[in-house]
């Protein structure tokens, strides 16, 4: 928070505190149980840009820390305060608009929070415009993850528009509450209410547009809001609430009512489809009651809202076909993208049942997708280049290439036509997501003359013309795209690329008023940097904070002190221009320095020398990044490194002249003792640091290295491309990428090479390794691959890799994923081993016998059970229970888990011929085989530790509820290492190593640094349990290897009801974690300080454990699997 920014929001609780005048705008915010999310909503108000606000909150009768959370934000905040009522949501809210005071209302469920600026932009917009309220967009968010806002989304908020008249049916369909503002005189007037009930949106939203004498329809995002599978029980509307809602409002629309059936079936109703799945005939009847009427609406189903898919549904829900419904919803995923289009129909193909005809695309699968992807600027010219096709529409034949027209369109109306050229884009098709569409001929270059243009921000329009039909839309830009665009200049006129919340690029011109030119710097012999200014008065300001450094006049240029900057960040140089405080711009012909240069906007910054850098070239050669360097002599010690989050490769610098260097980092990389390989697909940024700034920070790129990239090189283990990132704070990105040919990216790509590698018969006398997503070549897959080499097989074994960082044992063969000879193998191979479900497309052909071992004991829900928890896609669900039908036989590592799989697995998918071998996990048969001993050592002088220290893992699991995307996590913070090891003797180190879910979020560790070490990325924890001497573990199944060593263990296990209530087990906890049960640092230290008795307390209890959950773990178990299962026929 800026000072000035600070200092107006304590005048305003001041204000309010005394009672002196009415705010601006008051916020009623509903909650009932909400302890989850009501913190987040709250410091997303207190933090939004109308500080004058009050914050009501509305509690009905939590029975959880609500309110506590609630009081707390009330002690630092007066403006927040909390009321009480019973009923439901409508209740809450009008409960709170009465109390209200302020001259703008808005309303906020305590699940969902706003952007900074959403609420200030609605207030502007009424204060200018006296429109009776506001719409503004939202945007979803799940588990504290902003996900991408949707194409129809960026279509209904194209532009900012005045709805009156019969226009305001617009706000009446597509408004909402959550994401408005009102006028509080004209709401209380109007006797607007909610009413009763959870689901209250549409009917108020239909009142509130026919009371109206005008609506504001804005185009930035206001709210974001949760996904349905993250709301707390207030706001979890069932089927049959948002159907009456719904009904009520097609009512009061009168003639409009069938507009609004249609947008009922495309939005409202839309995402309790799926819950048709499975059969459930009280589902069934409430969703059939729910949406036949509209469907049966005249000219409902016809609307452009429905989307193809949805429009299957509701054919097969008036026919009363719950059969064929759920057939299509186990059989079909839910994106038209995915099938072939013929004449506007999308064919769903097999999956869909044989009774469902091709059916007609809505409008909301056929709007216009276009990107920008460059802009480049010379004498005055600019360049945009990017591509634009209408979704769902194949190019590919030879009269197919589409028209492409460019409009830049300005917010007083005025449009600039550009001259645009079709060209052939493959990136398009890439990008695409298209399964069968080719758009590979959609890319455009348009060029426009900055003197055409005049001040103003000027959006982008695509129109993409096939035969007599055009279809028109906003084009957008990624911040990836958009970091690389520096201000240019022509003239004294600057030009500036943007996006708005929803990604739509924004062309900004003006002139500004204050340049620095091509021979006003000039640096004194004391280090300071010399400017020449027309100004009386120059300062620098650090960007984000009102914190400045005036600068002095030497001999008529103003002295910028270096020597005297320091702190975070960049700071801009701004004078007294007349009356008036102006940024200076950097002229084109300016120079740059290591500290002085142009940021993304054209405006001057100047930062401290120990960040003085600026990389002036940049190039690839063999296997590695070379970049030139202006750098600041006064810092020592200066360093440079590749960094990914917490991945560091460091390489050299090597001083050239006086204030200049050459970096030279490697793109390959060994680590853990492994060979040297490529790096890790990933997003790299070129970093520095040296004494004076020990943290990495990005090296920022001059304007002309910016101009110079992209650099894109396909290379036979990897892809790389050099660019710019981070629109804010432009700094120099390297991107590693798997090798994938040029064929071989895209989906469209990958189905053909699907069908071109598909055989009826698997006989290629080799075994296909997956272990979880080819990150690692590890678990069950290593046992067994272990196993063929001692027995000396000659099957080929393959493993399926990520990229080509990942080390194969020897003996093996890595196919990288998606390429060629990964599908080639995959289908081919006689025996295909899996640690989760198989690929989603994959079918097993004949001959192949396709073994899965899952990755851990059973002990989390699980299968079915989980799925229904999570709430996934019945088409997921549908395809994972046909690939367990897939199955030649699942292995067990225990006998307690067999029935717990049958169970989770192969029952609801109806798989009852994929028996259940007892075999054991072949991933554990080191930890019980002699050369066990050999690699602890091994492992323990690889990470520094000696045989006098103890070594303690500490290996906690994932949390659901810290999980966005069942894929990544943040980690648990509940071991403090530094607080451990403070109380633990010297000679203790702890390791520190995350789940895999943990090990994606590469920006979220532990530093390794004394005697805590990071091991979260090393590819085996197996070696950890080796070379360790206790375990402080938790709820993974990690415990069960674990105690396979007789190693004791403590269980850190603060949050257990937090956990059972997310995601739970399917046996009880307690006889699963023989060891102490503690919730803080300081009792795991207490049972660490005596190992000694710690091991010998739990020692039947460790026995007991490892006879009632691990009897079947021998060191034998690979053996086992080979005589089964991997035999080859007589």
């Amino acid at each position: 928070m800026t000072i000035r920014a600070a200092v107006r929001r304590r005048a305003a609780r001041l204000k309010q505190a005394s009672g002196l005048a009415r705010p601006t705008l008051s916020v009623v915010v509903a909650a009932l149980d909400s302890a989850e999310h009501v913190g987040a909503c709250l410091e997303s108000l207190r933090r939004q840009e109308v500080p004058d606000t009050e914050i009501l909150v509305v509690d009905l009768g939590s029975t959880d820390r609500t309110r506590e959370i609630v009081a707390e934000h009330q002690a630092e905040d007066n403006r927040v305060r909390l009321l009480t009522t019973t009923g439901d949501r409508g209740r809450a809210r009008d409960h709170g608009a009465s109390a209200a005071r302020g001259r703008y209302l808005a309303f906020v469920d305590a699940d969902d929070a706003v952007t900074r600026h959403g609420l200030r932009f609605a207030v502007e917009a009424l204060r200018e415009s006296g429109a009776s309220y506001a719409v503004a967009a939202e945007r979803p968010q799940r588990r504290g993850r902003v996900l991408p806002v949707g194409d129809d989304v960026r279509r209904l908020h194209d532009a900012r528009r005045r709805l009156s008249g019969d226009a305001r049916i617009e706000a009446a369909l597509h408004g909402s509450a959550t994401r408005s503002v009102f006028d509080r005189e004209w709401y209380a007037a109007a006797g607007l209410a909610f009413g009763a009930g959870r689901a209250v949106d549409a009917t108020h939203a239909a009142r509130a547009a026919y009371a109206a004498k005008a609506v504001e329809w804005l185009p930035h995002v206001l709210a974001l809001r949760r996904t349905d599978d993250d709301r707390s029980v207030l706001t979890r509307a069932s089927v049959t609430e948002v159907a009456a809602d719904v009904a009520t409002a097609v009512t009061l629309l009168g003639t409009d009512g069938p507009r609004r059936a249609a947008v009922a079936l495309g939005h409202d109703l839309l995402g309790f489809l799926p819950e048709l799945w499975p059969a459930d005939p009280a589902v069934w009847t409430a969703v059939r009651a729910a949406v036949v009427p509209l469907v049966e609406e005249p000219g409902a189903a016809a609307e452009p809202e429905v989307p193809s898919w949805a429009k299957v549904l509701h054919g097969l829900l008036v026919a009363d076909d719950a059969a064929g419904a759920n057939r299509f919803l186990e059989g079909v995923r839910r994106s038209a993208r995915q099938y072939p289009v013929t004449d506007g129909r999308v064919d769903f193909g097999a999956g869909a049942g044989a009774d469902v005809a091709p059916v007609r695309l809505g409008a909301v699968e056929t709007l216009v997708r276009a990107e920008l992807t460059s802009v480049r600027t010379t004498d005055g010219s600019i360049e945009l280049t990017g591509w634009a096709f209408v979704d769902n529409t194949d190019l590919s034949g030879p009269d197919d290439a589409p028209g492409i027209e460019l409009t830049l369109v300005a917010r007083d109306g005025r449009e600039v036509a550009l001259p645009t050229r079709r060209r052939d884009e493959p990136e398009a098709d890439v990008a695409s997501g298209l399964h069968h569409a080719d758009v590979t001929p959609s890319g455009f270059t348009a060029r426009a003359e900055l003197g055409q243009l005049g001040d103003g921000t000027w959006d982008l329009w695509a129109s993409v013309i096939h035969g007599t039909t055009a279809h028109r839309g906003r084009v957008v830009v990624r911040p990836r795209t958009m970091a690389g665009v520096p201000a240019a200049a022509a003239g004294p006129r600057l030009l500036v690329l943007d996006h708005d919340d929803l990604e739509r690029a924004e062309l900004r011109v003006s002139t500004p008023a204050a340049w620095l030119g091509p021979a006003a710097v000039d640096a004194s012999d004391d280090g300071r940097l010399l400017l020449d200014l027309d100004a009386r008065l120059a300062w620098l300001r650090r960007a984000g904070s009102d914190e400045r450094v005036r600068l002095s006049r030497v001999d008529g240029r103003f002295a910028v002190p270096l020597d005297e900057l320091g702190g975070p960040g960049r700071f801009e140089l701004v004078v007294a221009h007349g009356t008036q405080v102006r940024h200076v711009h950097h002229h084109p012909d300016a120079p740059v320095t290591a500290h002085l240069r142009p940021d993304r906007r054209g405006r001057v910054c100047v930062v401290p020398p120990a960040r003085g850098a600026l990389v002036t070239a940049v190039r690839l050669t063999d296997d590695a990044v070379e970049a030139d360097l202006l750098i600041d002599d006064r810092p020592p010690d200066w360093r440079v490194a590749l960094v990914d989050g917490g991945l560091v490769v460091p390489g050299t610098l090597t001083p050239t002249g006086r204030g200049t260097a050459t970096a030279r980092v490697p793109l390959t990389a060994s680590v853990w003792g492994q060979p040297a390989t490529c790096l890790r697909a990933g997003h790299y940024t070129l970093s520095l640091a040296n004494a004076r700034h020990a943290d990495w920070f990005g090296a920022a790129p001059s304007p002309a290295t910016n101009a110079a990239l992209p650099l894109t090189e396909l290379r036979a283990d990897y892809r790389v491309r050099i660019d710019v990132a981070h629109p804010d704070g432009p700094v120099v990105g390297v991107v590693v990428e798997p090798p994938l040919a040029d064929d071989e990216r895209g989906e469209r790509r990958q189905r053909l090479l699907r069908e071109a590698c598909r055989v009826e018969r698997a006989e290629q006398d080799s075994v296909f390794l997956r272990a979880m997503f080819g990150e690692h070549a590890h678990g069950n897959g290593l046992g067994l691959h272990d196993e063929l080499v001692r027995r000396g097989s000659d099957l080929t074994v393959y493993w399926s890799i990520a990229d080509r960082s990942v080390v194969v044992p020897e003996g093996g063969i890595g196919v990288v994923e998606r390429t060629r000879a990964w599908h080639e193998a995959i289908a081919t191979s006689r025996f295909h081993m899996v640690d989760v479900h198989q690929v989603r497309w994959f079918e097993r052909p004949a001959g192949q016998v396709l073994i899965q071992t899952f990755h851990g004991y059973p002990y989390k829900l699980m299968g079915h059970d989980w799925w229904e928890k999570m709430g996934n896609d019945p088409a997921e669900v549908g395809s994972l229970d046909r690939r367990t039908r897939d199955w030649s036989v699942l292995v067990s590592p225990a006998r307690y888990a067999s029935p717990l799989l049958k169970k989770a697995f192969l029952d609801p998918a109806g798989a009852h011929d994929v028996p259940v071998d007892e075999i054991g996990y072949p991933r554990n048969d080191i930890l019980l085989r002699p050369e066990g001993a050999d690699l602890r050592a091994r492992t323990r002088a690889l990470l520094g530790i000696d045989d006098d220290t103890v070594a303690v893992l500490y290996a906690p699991t994932f949390r659901d509820y810290l999980s966005a995307d069942d894929l990544t996590a943040r980690r648990v913070t509940f071991f403090d290492p530094d607080e451990a090891l403070a109380a633990l003797p010297d000679n203790h180190v702890i390791l520190m190593r995350g789940h895999a879910f943990n090990a994606r979020v590469r920006d979220d560790r532990v530093a390794t640094g004394g005697r805590v070490i990071d091991v979260t990325d090393h590819p085996d924890v197996n070696h950890l349990i080796l070379a360790s001497d206790a375990g402080v573990l938790d709820y993974s199944s990690l415990r069960f290897d674990y105690a396979l060593t007789d190693k004791p263990m403590v269980f850190l296990v603060p949050d257990l009801a937090t956990y059972d209530r997310f995601r739970g087990g399917v046996i009880p906890y307690a006889p699963t974690a023989p060891g102490p049960h503690v919730d803080t640092t300081a009792e795991v230290v207490a049972w660490l300080r005596d190992l000694p008795r710690l091991s010998a307390e739990f020692a039947d209890a460790r026995a007991t454990f490892r006879r009632d959950y691990a009897e079947l773990d021998d060191g034998y178990a690979a053996a086992r699997l080979v005589d089964r299962w991997l035999t080859p026929p007589s």
